[in-house]
C-alpha cells in the first residue's frame, strides 16, 4: 500500500535517489539532534516535499454550507474523539484519528477517489491531517471551523473567542530577522526522499496535535517563545484591512505563501526554542505548524489565533457565530 501511495505523490523529488552520511543505526523518528549551516539532503527533500503546498493552497477549507450542498463530491472523515463522533457526526462520515489516519488509509478504511474533507472540533487539529494527506498526494482539505460550524449544538469557538493577551503585549512596531541560525538535522536510515518524507509525515501524526493557548502561552511567558506572525505586512502592523490591531509583543512577521522557503525567512527559525505560529482562527497556522515539525523544528500552532488574542479589538472577525449551521447529525447505533 505504501508504494503504490507514494506514485501518487506530485512533488519534485525524483531527482534526490539518495543521500549521503546518513546513520544506518539511529531510529527513523528522532527529533533533530543537532544543527548545521549546510543544510542536510534530507531536509531539503522535506522543504522540497511540502512547500508547493504551504506556499500554494494551503489551508485548503470547504465551508460548511459547500459541503452539505455537495455532500456526494467529498469523503468526509471525521477525527475527533470516538464518543463525540458516536453521539454526532456528519452522515457518511469516516471514523479515523491522527494517530491511526496513516494505518486506517492503508487498510482501506476510507476511500480516496473523491476529494476529503476532514472534520475536527474547529478545524484546527484537521490541519496536521490535510498536511499529511497533502504530502501523500491525495486531495484534502479542513471542514472550515470544524464541526462546530457544522451543527451549532457542537459551537466550542465561541467561549474562546476572548481577549487573552495582558495588557501592553500588542504592539504595531515591526521586529526585524537579521541573524540566519542553523538548519535542523536529524538522523534517518532513508535512502531516497520519498522514505525520508514518509517518515517525517509518520512523526509528525503520531506526535499529535501541537498547539498551544493562549493562556498557557501568557503563563509561561510570551518571550520564551519565538512567535511567528502569519499575517501580510500591514496586517502586522495593524494598518490592514482585515480588523488586526497589531502583533503579539516580539512577533516577528512572516508573509503567507512567501516566507517559509529555504531561501526566504526559513533560516531565521530557531532551533532551539520553541516556535508559536498564530493567524486569524488557527485554520492556517496549524498547517503551517504541521509542516514546521516535519522539518524538524519544534512547532506549537495557537489556540484560536487571534481570536483568542483581542477579539473585541478586532473590526472584522473571519470566526463569527453567524458561521454556523444547523445541519443534520446522525448518531452511531
Amino acid at each position: 500500500m505504501l508504494k503504490t501511495r507514494w506514485q501518487l505523490i506530485l512533488v519534485p523529488l525524483l531527482a534526490v535517489l539518495f543521500f549521503a552520511g546518513c546513520s544506518d543505526d539511529d531510529d527513523t523518528t528522532s527529533p533533530p539532534v543537532d544543527t548545521g549551516l549546510t543544510p542536510a539532503a534530507q531536509f531539503e527533500a522535506m522543504v522540497d516535499a511540502g512547500i508547493d503546498y504551504i506556499n500554494g493552497d494551503a489551508p485548503s477549507t470547504v465551508s460548511a454550507v459547500a459541503l452539505n450542498e455537495n455532500r456526494d463530491d467529498y469523503t468526509v472523515i471525521d477525527i475527533r474523539g470516538q464518543v463525540d463522533y458516536d453521539a454526532g457526526h456528519i452522515e457518511g462520515a469516516i471514523h479515523t484519528s491522527l494517530g491511526t489516519l496513516e494505518s486506517d488509509l492503508d487498510a482501506g478504511k476510507f476511500p480516496t477517489t473523491l476529494p476529503i474533507v476532514v472534520a475536527c472540533y474547529t478545524g484546527q487539529t484537521a490541519g496536521h491531517a490535510v498536511v499529511a494527506l497533502r504530502m501523500w498526494g491525495y486531495d484534502a482539505s479542513i471542514l472550515l471551523f470544524g464541526m462546530s460550524s457544522w451543527n451549532s449544538t457542537l459551537d466550542r469557538w465561541s467561549g474562546n473567542c476572548t481577549d487573552g493577551l495582558p495588557a501592553g503585549s500588542i504592539e504595531t512596531a515591526p521586529n526585524a530577522l537579521t541573524t540566519a541560525v542553523d538548519w535542523p538535522v536529524w538522523d534517518t536510515d532513508a535512502t531516497s526522499a520519498g522514505e525520508v518524507v514518509e517518515a517525517r509525515v509518520s512523526q509528525m501524526l503520531s506526535n499529535g496535535f501541537k498547539a498551544i493557548s493562549v493562556a498557557d502561552m501568557v503563563a509561561n511567558g510570551i518571550d520564551e517563545y519565538f512567535i511567528l506572525n502569519y499575517f501580510g505586512p500591514a496586517d502586522y502592523a495593524g494598518t490592514g484591512t482585515s480588523g488586526i490591531p497589531g502583533h503579539i509583543e516580539g512577533a516577528y512577521q512572516y508573509t503567507p505563501y512567501a516566507s517559509l522557503d529555504m531561501d526566504e525567512q526559513l533560516k531565521y527559525l530557531p532551533t532551539d526554542k520553541q516556535i508559536v505560529v498564530y493567524c486569524w482562527t488557527g485554520q492556517h497556522a496549524s498547517q503551517v505548524t504541521a509542516y514546521l515539525n516535519m522539518l524538524g523544528y519544534d512547532a506549537l500552532s495557537l489556540k484560536f489565533s487571534s481570536n483568542g488574542l483581542w477579539y473585541s479589538g478586532m473590526t472584522a472577525h473571519k470566526w463569527s457565530p453567524g458561521a454556523m449551521n444547523d445541519f443534520a447529525l446522525v448518531t452511531t447505533p
